[in-house]
């Protein structure tokens, strides 16, 4: 677990259940931030919203040619590129890569490659060298210059069966939960078993809510499945 003082969360929820009541999708987003202040005690925590961030973003870079590393936002090009980690495992570096729908770019001379933050620089480094870049710029959606010891999540991490949500991993993408995720180093979460009871039993509510079809995760199809998992694991 890396040592921080400032975490950025960013709301994604609009992407996640475009189609839920705002009301209840305030909701939602009020009982993950009761329940991120209570497992980052000692953290500066800034939420972000992720619409203003895109639409800031796509002013800014308005008619300019892009490279999008990032899942929400739509540049000229738009590249998928997943780090694949071993489940159940310390998880502190990936295993693979893997990239879906590489495009085929015309003209690099002033290609700006946007992704929502470059931390690691493993995603950037692996793209320039897949796609055999050599002359670009570096547009992340968050601005953190100035900022030392800082990490960034997404609320779809948290979010049972949301597009783009959680780990990739050999058995694909698993929630960050408790046994599946170690939160501890993709996090920075210390009491991990307490805090993904919280986080399974706000999906279930969310499941009796609001019920999710075609999801692939654990084949869920209804709350039965994640009161299994509940079951399994913290009782």
């Amino acid at each position: 677990m890396k040592k921080i003082n400032k975490l950025f969360i960013r709301n994604d929820l609009d992407f996640i259940y475009p189609n839920i009541d705002k009301k209840y999708k305030n909701f939602i987003f009020l009982e993950l931030k009761n329940i991120f202040t209570k497992y980052y005690p000692n953290i500066d925590i800034e939420y972000i919203d992720c619409i203003d961030q895109l639409n800031k973003s796509y002013t800014l870079l308005k008619d300019k040619n892009t490279l999008s590393l990032d899942c929400w936002f739509k540049g000229k090009y738009n590249f998928r590129v997943s780090r694949i980690f071993k489940a159940f495992d310390i998880q502190i570096s990936p295993y693979n890569i893997i990239y879906v729908n590489k495009p085929i770019i015309d003209d690099c001379n002033d290609l700006i490659i946007v992704d929502d933050d470059i931390c690691s620089g493993y995603t950037l480094n692996s793209v320039v060298n897949e796609l055999k870049i050599s002359n670009y710029k570096i547009h992340t959606l968050l601005d953190t210059q100035n900022i030392n010891m800082y990490d960034v999540i997404d609320i779809r991490d948290f979010i049972i069966g949301s597009e783009y949500g959680g780990l990739m991993t050999e058995h694909g993408r698993l929630p960050y939960l408790y046994p599946f995720v170690n939160l501890e180093t993709r996090a920075n979460i210390k009491h991990k078993k307490e805090f993904s009871k919280e986080i399974l039993n706000l999906n279930i509510e969310i499941f009796d809510q609001y019920e999710i079809s075609n999801n692939s995760l654990f084949k869920l199809e209804n709350t039965k499945n994640l009161r299994d998992i509940y079951t399994k694991y913290f009782i």
